[in-house]
């Protein structure tokens, strides 16, 4: 089992919904950061874009199922909704818009820990 294989979470609805929780801290992530360096217009921009492109790599080039990758390209597509409804209503300031950037960090750290200690238990590494 790999992060990234089409596969990683097949039978395992907890690591699906933390995989989900990743996606949206990761769009928000996107949206926050490119915002903070370039503002507004780009930070829709990119956060429209980068996961369109990554999810159409997963589809094209790792045969992920097309339902996957459009419920992920969903998924995405909330955290960055939140954080873009967020900055529109003047309810965050400062270095709080970076919240994103610092969850999605966490969120790795936890999947990969995950990773492995499945692995190990299985004997893989």
């Amino acid at each position: 089992m790999r992060l990234l294989d089409p596969e990683t979470f097949k039978d395992q609805p907890y690591v699906a919904g933390l995989n989900q929780g990743g996606h949206m801290i990761a769009g928000a992530a996107i949206f926050a950061g490119a915002f903070a360096l370039l503002g507004g217009d780009w930070g829709l921009v990119l956060a429209l874009v980068i996961p369109l492109v990554l999810e159409a790599w997963q589809y094209l080039a790792r045969d992920a199922a097309g339902w996957d990758c459009v419920l992920d390209y969903f998924f995405w597509q909330i955290g960055a909704t939140a954080w873009v409804l967020a900055v529109m209503m003047d309810d965050v300031s400062g270095f709080a818009i970076l919240l994103p950037v610092w969850s999605v960090l966490i969120m790795g750290a936890v999947m990969a820990v995950f990773t492995i200690f499945k692995a190990r238990s299985k004997g893989d590494l």
